[in-house]
């Protein structure tokens, strides 16, 4: 990530607690990537408890996954959070971040997605 950013941004002291950041919005229990809502919402939509095969399961966060490598997804995902005010929290900062944004966010989603999911099987 930090190869990709300008000497301004001060990217390896700022990254980590900007990523922490992204982290809590992009992956919040409620309305996250991951979050019930989101992920089986048609399960959802029924409102009734089913048992979910752990293939299924496994099939279902794995294609979310995908997702993140997905240019219109990232470029949704960054619309969304500069539109929906994201930047606006870090105050002074603010211009910082919407100029940082468009550079971590994609990089990212790009190695969530193309890291090892040894860690799927065992999630379901």
């Amino acid at each position: 990530v930090c190869e990709q950013a300008t000497e301004e941004m001060n990217c390896e002291e700022n990254l980590p607690g900007f990523w922490a950041v992204i982290n809590a919005v992009l992956f919040d229990g409620e309305q996250g990537w991951f979050a019930p809502a989101n992920l089986c919402a048609d399960v959802c939509a029924e409102k009734k408890l089913i048992d979910l095969a752990c293939d299924a399961c496994s099939e279902r966060i794995n294609v979310s996954v995908d997702y993140m490598a997905d240019e219109e997804t990232q470029v949704a995902v960054l619309a969304g959070l500069l539109d929906g005010g994201f930047c606006d929290g870090f105050g002074e900062n603010a211009e910082a971040c919407a100029n940082a944004l468009p550079i971590v966010l994609p990089t990212a989603m790009n190695a969530l997605a193309g890291a090892p999911r040894d860690w799927v099987d065992e999630f379901c």
